[in-house]
């Protein structure tokens, strides 16, 4: 009688830990689901707004340029739908006085400008204080750098831009710019800053010799770049 007793005390101490442990897991369970919905409610906001800058930034870059990004829910291996927050995420423009295409269709200059549309679509949602941008101007011709820049110009009052380019007419149009370059004797690097009291692209035309000085940085940064290249592979 003594051993039931003592059997019937551990059988209700553990069906008391199971009874915590179960009303443990049903209140996760209540919360991840509320923590899904909310998920799943900001996350379509969120991008129902990048879809509107995506088209405000994209018309800027491309006059009368139309987008269409969209989710394609995927289905797992049953046939059912799976969740909205796994849909993949499409996207297709109309550039100027072309029809509507994907992303992959698109020329180099049209992507690039595209993929800066995008990025400038999801900056306006969370702005920052400072920006990097390496090399987003290299497959640009003249045309579209100067509607890149005027972006910039744009979107420089409440952030700060650093943009690391090679392109002269990207260089003529910042305000500050820092040069850094290789003498050609030698491995010293050296940096040169510039007070780029210089017009933007709606103003008159850069300065002539300003123009000049740019072109002879670029060519012996380039003819660097030529030599230090050959020692590298020899």
């Amino acid at each position: 009688m003594e051993d039931y007793e003592d059997e019937k005390k551990r059988l209700l101490e553990v069906e008391a830990q199971f009874d915590d442990l179960d009303r443990a897991r049903a209140s996760l369970d209540r919360t991840i689901t509320k923590l899904d919905d909310i998920a799943r409610s900001r996350y379509l906001d969120t991008f129902a707004r990048i879809q509107k800058n995506f088209q405000f930034v994209f018309s800027k870059l491309f006059l009368n340029g139309e987008t269409k990004m969209s989710l394609v829910e995927k289905v797992d291996e049953m046939g059912k739908p799976m969740d909205i927050l796994d849909a993949d995420i499409e996207i297709n423009v109309r550039p100027t006085g072309k029809k509507m295409r994907g992303i992959k269709a698109l020329s180099g200059g049209e992507h690039a400008l595209t993929a800066t549309a995008l990025l400038f679509a999801i900056y306006m949602e969370k702005p920052s204080p400072y920006c990097v941008l390496d090399e987003v101007d290299g497959p640009l011709d003249d045309a579209n750098v100067g509607r890149f820049m005027a972006l910039l110009r744009e979107f420089s009052k409440q952030t700060l831009f650093i943009v690391v380019t090679h392109n002269k007419r990207t260089m003529a149009e910042a305000d500050m710019l820092y040069g850094v370059t290789q003498e050609i004797k030698g491995s010293q690097a050296k940096t040169r800053e510039h007070d780029a009291d210089r017009p933007s692209s709606g103003g008159p035309a850069p300065d002539p010799d300003y123009a000049a000085h740019m072109d002879d940085i670029a060519n012996r940064d380039a003819l660097t770049g030529i030599r230090n290249k050959r020692a590298f592979d020899s």
